[in-house]
């Protein structure tokens, strides 16, 4: 990357100063001293994936595979939103703890609450048999809530 681009950016975010709109009311300005401003071009793009991109990697060297036409499809990630998908939950698990243990490292933290309609963080299973037993999937010390779908266990 030319380095004229990476001292503007830099600087942007070394002298970014925000404010809180409410309705048409502004707060005063303040200095921001960390993470990427919401909704900025460069937040997924340029900051985020600084992250998320050796994580990737580790989820897809980890033996869990989800593979299409030889193609692996375990995660998706777009800034910060992603997807899981392994084809066990024992596989889903093993995943899980791996985005806990590069969130730990990066001083990340997954959105979790014991109360299913407060947790940002999901796990969706499609068990077989007449009455599944679904599965605890665990992240920050928390189980995510699971919702079964059972009418789609054949396709």
């Amino acid at each position: 990357m030319n380095p004229i681009i990476i001292r503007l950016m830099v600087l942007m975010y070394l002298t970014q100063r925000c404010y809180i709109r409410w309705g048409n009311v502004h707060s005063y300005s303040f200095e921001v001293i960390n993470g990427t401003r919401q909704g900025s071009v460069f937040s997924p793009k340029g900051g985020f994936c600084t992250y998320i991109d050796p994580l990737l990697a580790a989820l897809r060297k980890s033996g869990e595979e989800c593979i299409i036409n030889r193609r692996w499809y375990g995660s998706f990630f777009y800034a910060d939103d992603g997807i899981l998908l392994s084809t066990s939950i024992k596989g889903l698990q093993h995943m899980v703890n791996l985005c806990q243990s590069h969130a730990d490292e990066n001083d990340l933290m997954f959105s979790t609450d014991p109360v299913p309609s407060k947790s940002k963080t999901k796990c969706m299973a499609f068990p077989s048999g007449a009455s599944p037993e679904m599965p605890s999937i665990l992240l920050n010390g928390d189980t995510l809530p699971c919702m079964g779908v059972t009418s789609c266990t054949h396709w």
